[in-house]
Formats: C-alpha cells, structure tokens, sequence
C-alpha cells in the first residue's frame, strides 16, 4: 500500500468513530437533525468547501400547520479543523473556550445539544460574525461556500413558524467509514411556539437559628443615586438544562429579582418546550450557587431552598409537559437579620366595651384606633432572643 493512501486510511480510522457520532445526532432525542442522502467525495480533501442546507419539517398547532417560509437562520463557525497528516480535529474559537465546550468530544445526541445550548449563551459577544438568511416557502435554507470546520446552527427569528434547539454541524464529516460528505443536509424537529411556562416567586424569610421558627422579612424600599433606581434588595435565578446547573436554558437564561420594601417578588419564564429543567439562585453573572447551601452576597449571609424556608429542599427539578403553566416557590432564609431589613409581623387589637359595673356589653358606637409609633428592637437576654415590640396606640371614638 502507497504511503499516501495509508495516511488517509489512517485519518479515515481516527476521525470517523467522531463524526459518524456527530452526525448520529440526527437520531437526537430530542429530534434536533436527521442525516438524509447527499452526495460524497472519495477521500478528504482539506481544501474543498462546504455546505450546509436545512430543512424545516411540519409543526402541527391544533389542527393546522404553522408556516415555514421566512424563518430567520443563522450559523456561526465556532472551530476551524486542523490535521498534521496524521489526525484530524477542531479548534475552538479562543473566545469561545471559557464556556468549556470540547468541540473534538461531541460523540452523542446529548453532547451535541448540551454544547450548542452552551454557545448560544456567548455567541452573541464572542466576536464571531454569522450567516443569516430566511428559509424559502417549502422551510428551506441553504448556506455554501462554506470553510471547513464547525458550525452553530440557531433560529433567530421563528415568524410564525415554531422553534427548533440549537445544534453543531462539522463540515467534512465520515458517512459510512469511507467516504467524507462536505455538503450536510439536516431536517430540524420544530416544536410549537405555544409552549409552556414557569412562575418564580422569591420571598425573604428570617428562621430563628434556636427556635426554627420562620418570619417573613421585608426588604428595604428602593432609593434614587445619582438618578438610577437601586432596588432594596436585588437576588438573580437562572433555569438550566442539567441537575449540575452547567448548560444554561437560551440567552435569557438569568432573571433579576428586585425588591422594593416587599417579603416576595415573581419572575416567569415564557415559551418553554416540554422537558425537564433546573431552577438555581445565580450570582449577578449566572453563576449558580448549591441550593442549600449556605453563601454570603453583599454582606448578607443566607441559604436559597425551594418551598416557604421552613425546610431545607433542594429539589430544583422542574418538569413540563404538554405547555403546562409551572409554579416554584424558593426562599432565601437568613438566621441574622441584614440592615435595614423588617420582619414582617401582625398586630390584633381586640376592642372590649364594659358597663359602669366593669360588665362586658355590647354597643352600636363605632371606635377607631390609630398606631402612632411602631420601634422593634431585637436584643439578646439570657441567650435568648426576643422581638420586642413598643406600641403606643390611642382608641377613641
């Protein structure tokens, strides 16, 4: 055997066992792309370019189904392919490597979504210039010309048509062990744009660390500095695909919750596909924190737990299915009350009429009682703390 024909059947070998893989995404569960029939080249010419063509398939909505011409496409090269004559592999973008995408390692369905969730978090500020163009009546979109390396495929705007999840397209990839396809054609699996949604509600919470006993707290009012509103109290969230909180759900992954004078505040998230998601409390960068964990932000040192604060759930896990309107309830319990933070309490005044023989009776008078002062001070007496509360109120008719 030829020397050159070695090397080829030595980089056939070392790189068909990835891309067949690849390319296996189209039996994705999630049903991102479906490999169809195209023609190919006889051996791998580094210097051949490529293309990729989309096709749209059928999104049912109630009886009807939704149009596929005009839906905006765009991909993005986010690794260039490399060989050394004897392997052959990808490069990431250097401003793409933060997000630890190991493009050389996307050997199932799973690893191919889970990446491209990942890159369409950053693609936007990476530099990377895309291709955009609009799919043809019949859901069609083509893009040629194209260098070797590998793609980020992502909708931009569905029109009428529905969505479909991000995925990666390498140009050139093995087909069958012997022959290399450079002209990729994929069939997306598009889902309604009528999808479900999820109802975040935060609330402040105080649990005496001796007692366990719960109070609700509220957060301080909103303030003018240097003409922006700073809000009382500000905290984030962020829904993820993975248990881990490693793969952000899309670019509007992060939600900030802002507080002004109030115990609990509700963020939702919209148009979410069937399937299962995590709620994590995030730094303001998207960074998740361990529910029930216990951190400190801001001089404020408190745990986030999924329910009222009165246990410790850390279960996170969000289910959809069939557009449902999802509800979570999260708190974050401090056991030292931060500045200018109230608990929240309540006074009942039980208003008692007695006769001139200090009998109890009853009256058709109307009487009013005003709260003119209101101080709580939590102080420590015997190791024990206490809220004490001085009243002055004055009842009068």
């Amino acid at each position: 055997m030829k020397k050159e024909e070695q090397l080829m059947k030595s980089i056939i070998i070392k790189y068909s066992k990835y891309i067949l893989t690849l390319l296996a995404v189209a039996a994705m569960a999630v049903g991102l792309l479906m490999p169809t029939q195209i023609k190919a080249a006889d051996s791998y010419n580094k210097d051949k370019k490529g293309s990729i063509t989309i096709n749209l398939d059928d999104v049912k909505q109630g009886d009807s189904v939704t149009n596929k011409a005009g839906v905006s496409v765009s991909i993005y090269q986010v690794a260039s392919i490399s060989h050394d004559e004897v392997n052959i592999s990808f490069d990431i973008v250097s401003s793409l490597e933060s997000t630890g995408v190991d493009v050389n390692d996307i050997t199932t369905s799973d690893k191919n979504l889970n990446a491209a969730k990942k890159l369409t978090t950053v693609i936007d500020n990476s530099g990377i210039s895309s291709v955009t163009k609009k799919t043809d009546s019949n859901g069609k979109v083509s893009f040629t010309d194209l260098a070797q390396g590998m793609y980020l495929v992502e909708e931009k705007d569905s029109a009428s048509y529905g969505m479909f999840s991000p995925f990666l397209v390498a140009i050139p990839y093995m087909e069958d062990g012997q022959n290399w396809i450079y002209d990729v054609e994929t069939y997306t699996k598009g889902v309604s744009n009528q999808q479900g949604s999820l109802e975040v509600t935060k609330a402040l919470v105080y649990m005496d660390p001796e007692t366990g006993k719960i109070y609700n707290l509220q957060a301080p009012k909103s303030y003018e500095e240097n003409g922006e509103t700073v809000p009382g109290a500000r905290y984030y969230v962020g829904l993820f695909c993975d248990a881990e909180g490693t793969i952000p759900y899309g670019k509007n992954y992060l939600k900030t919750i802002d507080f002004n004078g109030s115990h609990s505040e509700t963020i939702k998230y919209d148009n979410l596909p069937d399937g299962i998601y995590y709620l994590f409390e995030t730094d303001e960068n998207g960074v998740p924190y361990a529910m029930g964990e216990t951190h400190t932000e801001k001089d404020r040192t408190y745990k986030c737990v999924v329910g009222d604060g009165s246990g410790d759930s850390a279960d996170n896990k969000v289910q959809l299915q069939g557009r449902p309107q999802g509800k979570m309830n999260i708190s974050n319990v401090f056991t030292t009350i931060p500045d200018d933070f109230m608990v929240v309490a309540e006074l009942t005044i039980e208003k008692k009429v007695l006769d001139q023989n200090g009998q109890q009776t009853t009256t058709n008078d109307t009487f009013y009682a005003s709260l003119f002062g209101c101080l709580y001070v939590l102080y420590e007496l015997n190791q024990n703390k206490y809220l004490d509360f001085c009243l002055y109120i004055c009842s009068y008719i």
